[in-house]
């Protein structure tokens, strides 16, 4: 049973979760340093304790805290691609500061190669796959409320509402559940932070998918808009402003 830390942690992650929902920036702003910061605890403390249960059920607990900001981090990048918004830029300067100066960059890489690895569709011992599958239904359901049709929904007389200008949100709305937001981040942030990332299948499975999107043709359903609205074009690379 987690302790008092472990209930208030829960309790600042759903909130935050709640909050990209809101689209309120400003609070998430003031939220996601506090979640990053018990996220990060979470995981110090687990790592200390003594484990004496399977490791191929340690691994993804003790790993778990730091996915679930991940998780976070992507659900940000995936929102503001959606609606636009200054809630990816408080996840970069989040991370920005959690990285800048690292002693071991390559030993970080590690712990989260090891973390994504054990976080993986596939693994059958991941207790934290059922809450990130609610979370993830809650966004869905979000998407599909804004006029993005999500999984198969995008045949027939819904074609027209999936077909936004965003290739993330494309994917991931496509995708429906397939593609995970911890893998979204760590494909679009972490692996160029943290060169030395090995990402699982899962993650580049994700990378694929973005790249086809490269030479697919933009769908046109919103004509007023033709890049997505975090400063990235579809070729996943920084938009940059030329004077006229």
């Amino acid at each position: 049973m987690p302790d008092a830390f472990g209930r208030f942690y829960a309790v600042l992650l759903t909130e935050a979760h709640e909050i990209l929902l809101t689209d309120d920036d400003a609070l998430f702003a003031e939220l996601f340093p506090a979640v990053s910061r018990g996220a990060a605890l979470a995981f110090q403390r687990l790592r200390a304790e003594p484990q004496k249960m399977d490791p191929r059920l340690a691994v993804p607990a003790i790993t778990r805290p730091l996915v679930e900001l991940l998780e976070l981090s992507g659900a940000a990048l995936l929102l503001t691609e959606l609606r636009g918004g200054s809630d990816w830029e408080t996840v970069i300067n989040g991370w920005d500061g959690l990285l800048h100066g690292l002693e071991d960059p390559a030993a970080t890489a590690g712990i989260y190669s090891v973390a994504l690895d054990a976080h993986q569709p596939a693994v059958l011992f991941d207790r934290g796959r059922m809450a990130r599958d609610s979370r993830w239904r809650r966004i869905a359901q979000y998407l599909r409320q804004q006029g993005v049709a999500t999984g198969l929904s995008g045949s027939g007389l819904s074609r027209e509402r999936r077909a936004h200008p965003s290739a993330i949100v494309r994917v991931m709305a496509a995708g429906d559940g397939l593609y995970r937001l911890h893998d979204l981040f760590a494909v679009r942030y972490l692996a160029d932070k943290l060169p030395e990332l090995e990402l699982p299948a899962s993650a580049r499975r994700l990378q694929d998918a973005l790249e086809h999107r490269k030479s697919a043709a933009m769908p046109r359903a919103h004509p007023d808009t033709d890049q997505s609205s975090t400063g990235m074009d579809d070729e996943g690379g920084e938009r940059h402003a030329h004077a006229e």
